[in-house]
């Protein structure tokens, strides 16, 4: 007779692979192929029971249980503001990581339905039509969400949803900040970025609902993480040295293919940037998987699955690059696909 587990276990093996049955095989990092047959609501015993003994021990294994406790998203900006800096052909370079589960359902970067201006990826396992980075050329503007890892509120509002509303809107950031904030209270921590690109250079502001704070930065090389703007991960201090190094080489619009594999490299990295006693701290079970600037955690179905480059010339060109994994991902043989996008500010 099958017990209770085995009337249920395709639907936990759904919550655990984000998979829909019926199944023929289980690929897992390391685990032997199982075959089993599913008839209506009956396993074959032995299988199945092998089959589990596999998934936990290998969740056990890495530190992760799906089931109880989600990966904290792991997004990563770094900014590059060249408006003062007279050897440089830029005055914006913008490179960022999106980090998320690989089954999460995710439009690529395109014109919206609702208003072609804007150009972004969005989230689609939200109603609200939420983005994680969009762009909005004509008016002159562009925003990016990262979330910061702390206890989640019930029934929380979407965080997606403020990068989406700015972008297709026309005030400024100040303003913006001041008229959604009875909203943003009812979100989980984040940090927002803005970009208004403007006749003396780009006003780059974060805001953050954790303390309620908006700031200007006018740093030349800046990066974001999913801490505090003023107390970032060691990896976000990393990328933005190497993104300094990477711009006081290849500063001129003539050597932009070779600045755009360079900044790629940086996006791919993945040398670990321990001891982080911050992200050890909020994250005591994957701080070490993720403390590199590339994130892969094939046992958790979780990492970087975007990169998005954005170069803006002080003549005004701007170029958009989006390099996303295709579904379905194999997050160890990925297949990248790459968009672009050019537009005169």
């Amino acid at each position: 007779m099958l017990c209770t587990f085995y009337r249920d276990f395709p639907r936990i093996l759904k919550k655990f692979t984000h998979q829909k049955y019926p199944i023929s095989c289980f690929r897992y990092p390391a685990i032997p192929v199982v075959n089993f047959k599913y008839t209506g609501s009956a396993i074959y015993h032995s299988a199945a029971r092998r089959l589990h003994n596999c998934i936990v021990r290998k969740i056990k294994e890495a530190h992760f249980d799906p089931g109880s406790k989600k990966i904290r998203k792991m997004c990563i900006l770094f900014m590059y503001n060249g408006t003062n800096d007279p050897k440089s052909d830029y005055s914006l370079v913008l490179v960022s990581n999106r980090d998320e589960y690989y089954d999460r359902h995710t439009q690529n970067m395109a014109p919206w339905n609702e208003d072609p201006n804007v150009l972004g990826g969005r989230d689609l396992e939200v109603n609200e039509g939420g983005t994680w980075l969009a762009v909005a050329p004509r008016r002159k503007k562009l925003g990016v969400l990262l979330n910061i890892a702390g206890n989640n509120k019930p029934d929380a509002k979407s965080r997606g949803k403020i990068v989406a509303d700015y972008v297709k809107g026309d005030r400024p950031i100040k303003t913006y900040i001041e008229q959604i904030k009875n909203y943003t209270e009812n979100c989980n921590e984040f940090v927002f970025v803005s970009v208004e690109f403007r006749q003396g250079g780009p006003l780059i502001s974060s805001y953050n609902n954790a303390n309620d704070e908006l700031a200007e930065h006018k740093d030349i090389y800046v990066g974001f993480g999913n801490s505090l703007p003023e107390k970032p991960l060691k990896k976000v201090e990393a990328g933005r040295n190497k993104l300094k190094e990477i711009i006081t080489t290849f500063n001129k619009v003539c050597m932009q293919q070779e600045l755009v594999d360079k900044l790629i490299e940086l996006l791919k990295w993945e040398e670990s940037h321990l001891p982080d006693h911050q992200l050890e701290k909020r994250r005591p079970n994957l701080f070490k998987e993720l403390s590199s600037v590339y994130v892969c955690i094939p046992q958790g179905r979780y990492g970087t699955r975007t990169h998005t480059i954005v170069l803006v010339t002080k003549t005004g060109h701007m170029n958009v690059i989006e390099i996303t994994q295709e579904s379905p991902i194999d997050p160890l043989k990925p297949k990248w696909v790459r968009t672009e996008y050019q537009f005169d500010l």
